[in-house]
C-alpha cells in the first residue's frame, strides 16, 4: 500500500501555490564554482512527458515547506515517485477530458498569468541579485551564534506605528508606550516582551532590525508580514567564541538561509516600489462584503479526506462563486501603462485557487493586493515578450498538476470502488494495527468554546451539580474509539476513571471528559475492518487506477543524472 501513503503527500503538492520566487534561484545564487547540472535535460520521462531538474526542485521544496517533512534521500525519492503519479494521473485525465472544458481553460489561463508574473520578477529582481558576499555569511553566522532579548509594539498601520516612533525618539519611554500600545489598564513590566530570539527564526524584516541594534536601542518602524514593528533590543547574549573552524563547517547551511533571506527581503522592497508605482486604490466597502461573502461561502465547504498530512481545506468552485456574485463589482483600481484599470470581483475569483487559504479569509484586503500584484506582473511580463517556450512548459506542467487534481477530486467522490478484502488485509497489517489497542470506552464529554468556560464548568461539576444539565452533554456506552478523531482517542486513553477532566481539541475547541470504564485488548482483523475500510476508502479509486497506469506505462528514469542533480544541491 505504499502509494496510498503516499498519494496524499502528493496530492499536497498538486494543490501547491507556487510563490513567485522559485526556491531554485534561491539556491542557485551562490553556488560552487563548477556549473550546475543543465536545468532542462530531463532526469525522468513519464509517457511522453518529461521531469526535469529545475521543475521537481520547485516542486520538491515547495512539498517539504508545505508538508512539514525534513528532506532526505527517501523524501527525495518518494517526490520523484509522487511526480511520476502525477503526470501518469494527468495523462489519464486528458483522456477523459478533463483538460477540455471550462474550468480548465480557465485554469490554463490563470497559470500562464502566473508564469509571465513569476518570469517577469525573475528577470528584473532575482537574476540580477548579487551573491552572497563573504562579509555577508560572516555576519550572518555571528547573528547565528548570537541570541537578542526583545520587546517590540505592534501596529496594524504605519501611521500608528510613526507617530509612536516620533514619541520614542522625543524622549518618552519605551515601556510606558507599550501600556499604550496594547491597551492595558493596569500596567505590566512585561508589555511587548517577547524574550530572547534566533536569528532564523522570526520574520525576515523582524529579525535584521532586531539584530543591527545594540542593547537598549530602539528600531524605526520595521514592516514584517503581519504588520508594523518598534523593535527594542533588552539584551543581547553571543554564545561561546567565533571560531574559523566551526565557521567552515557551519557556512555551507547558513549560507543557503542567509541567500534565501536575503532574496525574500529585496523581493519585498521590490514589490512594494514597484506596487506604489501602480497606486491602488481599494473599495472598502466592496472588500468587506467579499470578506463576508467567501467566510459564509468557505464555511459550507466540506474539508477534503483526512490524510497523513491532516484535513485540506475544502476549495471553492470559482464558477460557483461567481453564479452568485456580480462578477463586475470594482474591488479596486491601479494605474498600469499611463491608463487607469479595474480589478472587479471577477478578476479577483479568477485568482482565487492561487491565493493562500488564511489570507483570503483572515486578511480579504490582503488577499486582492497579492492577486492585483499577480495581475500586474503578468501584464508586465506580456508587455516584455516573456511569453514564450519557457512559459509554454510551465503552463504544460502547471496543467498536468491542476488536472491530475482534479481526476483525484472525482476518485475520491466515488464511493462505489471499496477495498479488496486482500487490501484491508495488507493494509491491517502495514498499517501495524495487529499491534495497536482496541479501546472501549463510556464516557461522557461537554463542549465549550474557551478553556475558562470548561474549567469552571468542571468545578461545578465536581461540585455535584448534574454534568447532564450542561448544554452539549454526550454520553457514549461502549465506544468504539477507533471510529474516534484520533486526539479524542488519546484523551480517552489518558483520563483517570470517573474524574472529569478538561481537555483541549483542535481548532481551539474545548471539552470537559468524564471516562467511566475503559477496556483494551488487541485487536483482530475483524475488530478492524471498519476502521480500514473508513480509512482507505478515499484513497483506493486512485491507488487501483495508478496501480493499473504504472502496469501499462513507458517510465524512464535516469537515476545517474538524478543523483548528480541531488549532489550538486548538497553542496550549495
Amino acid at each position: 500500500m505504499t502509494i496510498l501513503r503516499t498519494i496524499s503527500k502528493r496530492l499536497a503538492m498538486v494543490r501547491l501555490v507556487h510563490c513567485l520566487v522559485p526556491i531554485l534561484f534561491l539556491l542557485a545564487a551562490c553556488g560552487p564554482s563548477e556549473p550546475p547540472p543543465d536545468d532542462e535535460i530531463p532526469v525522468a520521462w513519464v509517457a511522453g512527458e518529461e521531469i526535469t531538474p529545475r521543475w521537481y526542485r520547485q516542486t520538491y521544496f515547495d512539498f517539504l515547506v508545505r508538508s512539514g517533512a525534513n528532506d532526505s534521500q527517501a523524501n527525495r525519492y518518494r517526490h520523484l515517485d509522487n511526480l511520476v503519479n502525477a503526470l501518469l494521473l494527468a495523462g489519464e485525465a486528458r483522456e477523459r477530458g478533463l483538460a477540455d472544458d471550462s474550468v480548465a481553460e480557465a485554469a490554463v489561463a490563470r497559470e500562464r498569468k502566473k508564469a509571465l508574473g513569476g518570469l517577469f520578477y525573475d528577470e528584473e529582481l532575482v537574476s540580477k541579485l548579487p551573491p552572497l558576499s563573504e562579509q555577508e555569511l560572516r555576519q550572518a553566522f555571528a547573528r547565528w551564534k548570537t541570541s537578542v532579548s526583545v520587546r517590540h509594539l505592534f501596529y496594524q498601520d504605519p501611521d500608528s506605528a510613526q507617530a509612536a516612533y516620533a514619541r520614542l525618539q522625543a524622549g518618552r519611554d519605551f515601556l510606558d508606550e507599550a501600556q499604550d500600545c496594547y491597551g492595558l489598564t493596569e500596567y505590566d513590566s512585561l508589555a511587548g516582551f517577547l524574550g530572547p530570539i534566533r536569528y532564523f527564526m522570526m520574520d525576515d524584516a523582524f529579525a535584521e532590525a532586531a539584530f543591527s541594534l545594540n542593547a537598549g536601542e530602539f528600531s524605526e518602524p520595521v514592516q514584517s508580514r503581519f504588520g508594523y514593528h518598534i523593535i527594542r533590543a533588552e539584551d543581547i547574549v553571543r554564545s561561546g567564541l567565533l571560531t574559523e573552524s566551526e565557521f567552515q563547517t557551519r557556512s555551507g547551511g547558513i549560507g543557503k538561509r542567509a541567500r534565501i533571506r536575503k532574496t525574500r527581503l529585496a523581493g519585498d522592497r521590490f514589490v512594494r516600489e514597484f506596487m506604489g508605482d501602480v497606486n491602488v486604490v481599494v473599495n472598502p466597502v466592496a472588500v468587506r462584503a467579499l470578506n463576508a461573502f467567501l467566510l459564509e461561502a468557505e464555511g459550507s465547504v466540506e474539508p477534503r479526506p483526512v490524510s497523513v498530512l491532516g484535513e485540506e481545506p475544502g476549495e471553492i468552485d470559482p464558477a460557483e462563486l461567481l453564479s452568485s456574485l456580480d462578477p463586475d463589482v470594482i474591488l479596486a483600481t491601479y494605474q498600469w501603462s499611463g491608463q487607469e484599470r479595474s480589478f472587479t470581483v471577477g478578476d479577483y475569483i479568477n485568482w482565487l485557487p492561487s491565493l493562500p487559504y488564511a489570507e483570503r479569509r483572515s486578511r480579504t484586503g490582503a488577499s486582492v493586493g497579492r492577486a492585483i500584484r499577480n495581475e500586474v506582473f503578468a501584464l508586465e511580463g506580456e508587455r516584455l515578450g516573456l511569453d514564450g517556450p519557457q512559459v509554454d512548459r510551465t503552463v504544460r506542467r502547471e496543467e498536468s498538476l491542476f488536472i491530475a487534481g482534479r481526476l483525484l477530486d472525482q476518485l475520491r467522490a466515488d464511493t462505489t470502488v471499496r477495498p479488496t478484502d486482500e487490501q484491508l488485509r495488507t493494509a491491517f497489517a502495514r498499517f501495524g494495527m495487529d499491534k495497536r489497542q482496541l479501546i472501549t470506552a463510556d464516557l461522557w464529554m461537554i463542549p465549550f468554546v474557551s478553556s475558562a468556560d470548561a474549567r469552571a464548568a468542571k468545578d461545578r461539576i465536581s461540585s455535584g451539580r448534574p454534568a447532564q444539565r450542561f448544554e452539549g452533554f454526550t454520553s457514549m456506552t461502549n465506544a468504539d474509539m477507533e471510529l474516534q478523531p484520533t486526539e479524542l482517542r488519546y484523551f480517552v486513553r489518558q483520563a483517570p476513571l470517573n474524574e472529569p477532566v478538561v481537555v483541549g481539541l483542535a481548532n481551539n475547541q474545548w471539552i470537559v471528559l468524564r471516562v467511566a470504564r475503559r477496556e483494551q485488548r488487541q485487536p483482530s482483523f475483524e475488530d478492524s475492518r471498519s476502521a480500514l475500510q473508513a480509512r482507505l476508502q478515499p484513497y483506493i479509486g486512485e491507488f487501483n487506477l495508478l496501480r493499473e497506469l504504472r502496469a501499462n506505462a513507458s517510465v524512464r528514469v535516469d537515476t545517474t543524472a538524478f543523483e548528480q542533480v541531488m549532489a550538486f544541491a548538497d553542496d550549495e
